[in-house]
């Protein structure tokens, strides 16, 4: 399962699915001290 490569035009197409969203903010967190999602992405 681990035995495979990616080519270039299948890289690219995975980087393309990134549209810097979280769809989950757990926001009834928010003020947690360990609250994660504050730091840019």
């Amino acid at each position: 399962i681990f035995d495979f490569s990616l080519t270039e035009d299948e890289m690219k197409a995975i980087e393309a699915l990134n549209k810097n969203v979280r769809f989950v903010e757990l926001l009834m967190w928010s003020d947690h001290p360990e609250y994660p999602f504050h730091d840019e992405y």
